[in-house]
């Protein structure tokens, strides 16, 4: 396991978590995290150059820096030119195979220091308003990290778990897919212990071709729960309640059915525009 003595991301530590050569610049840490993007890039983050389809983040490394950036994660191929193009020795530059790869790696190498409980909530809709309400319940008691907006493909959850500091407790995060394999990938990555399915409708069949598609590729989440994990899901969607045939930990059904674990006796908007719900918890 990879291992950060001050618990910040440094240059040594991405190296070596991605496989990847220090080529420039001291081993800087920091606790800002990562960007891939100049138009939100904070001070004191590392900037991971990723080649996209329409834009390459190694044409904006200059940007990068000018906004603060004290890092940055660049392909073997660009970085010689990069190398002599930023002189400094106070902006660490790692060259690695590829940014993409390098990123969900340092991300994961990341988790397995830290050690968060992770709580992963997927759905074809509802998951940023579950997961913020999640988040906010949990934050009563524990130190939550947890999804920014609706940052939930491979990029947003990797920069999540870059975000996470020592003491982050618990990370709360979502999990959005547009094809199979897609939450296998993000699971990988954060190590869910704890699962929500919320819903299984017809969103990205483009991808999974039908709605037993779509319930196969969110099954992916309760597949990768461990044993000593737990399993919350929607009783009163039949698609989301097959999935405890994969489920190897605890089950938790909740919704209106009258078998459900949480019960939803009633629901209404109050006049201040806040949900109230009134449950029952069987045991």
């Amino acid at each position: 396991m990879v291992r950060s003595s001050k618990m910040l991301l440094s240059a040594e530590f991405i190296a070596e978590a991605t496989g990847g050569d220090l080529i420039r610049g001291r081993a800087i840490a920091t606790g800002a995290g990562a960007s891939i993007d100049t138009r939100t890039i904070k001070k004191g983050q590392v900037f991971f150059a990723i080649k996209g389809e329409r834009h390459d983040g190694h044409d904006f490394v200059v940007e990068a820096i000018n906004k603060g950036a004290v890092g940055l994660v660049v392909e073997k191929e660009r970085a010689l030119q990069i190398a002599q193009q930023i002189q400094s020795d106070e902006v660490f530059i790692v060259s690695v195979a590829d940014t993409t790869r390098a990123l969900v790696a340092c991300a994961r190498a990341w988790v397995e220091v830290l050690e968060p409980l992770v709580v992963a909530i997927t759905g074809s809709v509802g998951k940023s308003t579950t997961k913020e309400m999640t988040a906010s319940a949990l934050a009563q008691q524990y130190k939550i990290c947890a999804t920014q907006g609706n940052q939930n493909n491979i990029y947003g959850l990797s920069l999540t778990c870059l975000s996470l500091l020592p003491e982050h407790e618990v990370l709360v995060c979502e999990m959005g897919m547009n094809h199979f394999g897609e939450i296998r990938e993000l699971c990988s990555i954060c190590r869910p212990r704890f699962g929500a399915v919320l819903c299984v409708a017809p969103v990205h069949l483009e991808g999974v071709g039908s709605l037993d598609g779509v319930a196969l590729a969110k099954r992916e989440l309760i597949e990768a729960l461990p044993a000593d994990g737990t399993a919350f899901l929607n009783a009163d969607d039949p698609r989301v309640m097959a999935m405890q045939s994969v489920a190897k930990g605890d089950i938790v059904k909740v919704g209106w059915s009258s078998d459900a674990d949480v019960r939803i006796l009633e629901s209404a908007i109050t006049i201040d525009g806040l949900t109230r719900v009134r449950m029952l918890i069987k045991g």
